[in-house]
């Protein structure tokens, strides 16, 4: 069984988020303030829209699918 996909969206929200973390830490609140909000804000936003989707009706959960038994694996 191959391994599940990830959602649509989600490796933009990690590039998002990685290059907003970079943001954030190459630029510290005393050298320029505005670039860190910036980076702090996108950092809280996109955290935000990750909950929203991981929080879909009709996404099983990581427990769901680890409970799944898989062809390999005999049924319990």
């Amino acid at each position: 069984m191959p391994p599940p996909k990830a959602p649509v969206g989600v490796p933009g929200k990690f590039a998002v988020d990685s290059g907003a973390w970079v943001l954030v830490g190459l630029v510290p609140a005393d050298a320029d303030e505005d670039l860190h909000v910036l980076g702090a804000l996108l950092i809280m936003g996109v955290g935000s829209v990750g909950l929203l989707l991981a929080a879909r009706p009709g996404v099983p959960s990581s427990a769901e699918r680890a409970s799944r038994p898989t062809a390999s694996a005999p049924p319990r």
